[in-house]
């Protein structure tokens, strides 16, 4: 009998997903059922709201997978989709094309080990790289905070934030990046969203100004 596997993570992303699985042929094997999220904050309620219908669960990241195991809630197979250098390299190359300065960076989520042996096989500067690696209990403001911090010690030039996390927002309102946490409020001074949009599946890159 097919196996269904849900499919937890923004929408954007969780569509990608089920686009992919699609083109593999997935029909074969079983079926991804879309199961998406406006923030991450309700991935636990996403992942018992999910019952029976689905028998094992993929994350669109190891974000809302963590929160998963954090909060007990998986009682079935469940796995992610890894992010990794190559998806850094990706988003370093569309920002290359956009005209981005690539020397100073800030970066979530990808261990720092990973994010200096990716920037120098490419070639590129690795002394004013700024990286905030996954852990537990990381919040989406932590985020917003740590490419705000980067931004205001960057000295000359500009920098631009890379992020492998989708739901981060700004006080001013909901962002591509999804609604902010309930019960939650930035303390940081209102104003036109400092945060990056996306580039391709993981990172992102935002303008800037001097």
């Amino acid at each position: 009998m097919p196996l269904t596997v849900g499919v937890i993570g923004p929408e954007d992303l969780v569509r990608k997903v089920v686009a992919v699985g699609g083109e593999a042929g997935q029909g074969r094997f079983g079926r991804l059922l879309p199961l998406p999220y406006r923030h991450e904050d309700e991935t636990t309620d996403v992942v018992t709201g999910a019952g029976s219908t689905a028998d094992a669960l993929l994350f669109t990241g190891v974000v809302p997978h963590s929160l998963a195991v954090a909060a007990g809630v998986l009682d079935r197979p469940a796995m992610y989709v890894p992010y990794s250098g190559a998806t850094l390299l990706r988003a370093l190359v569309e920002l290359l094309r956009l005209g981005h300065d690539v020397s100073r960076v800030s970066i979530d989520t990808l261990r720092r080990d990973e994010v200096l042996e990716t920037l120098t096989e490419a070639k590129l500067p690795t002394e004013h790289i700024q990286v905030l690696p996954h852990r537990p209990g990381l919040t989406a403001q932590d985020l917003v905070d740590f490419h705000l911090d980067a931004r205001a010690t960057r000295g000359p030039g500009s920098r631009s934030p890379v992020s492998a996390r989708r739901s981060t927002s700004w006080s001013t309102g909901p962002t591509r990046y999804g609604s902010p946490p309930r019960g939650t409020r930035s303390s940081r001074p209102s104003g036109p969203s400092p945060l990056p949009r996306r580039v391709g599946r993981a990172v992102t890159p935002r303008s800037s100004s001097a």
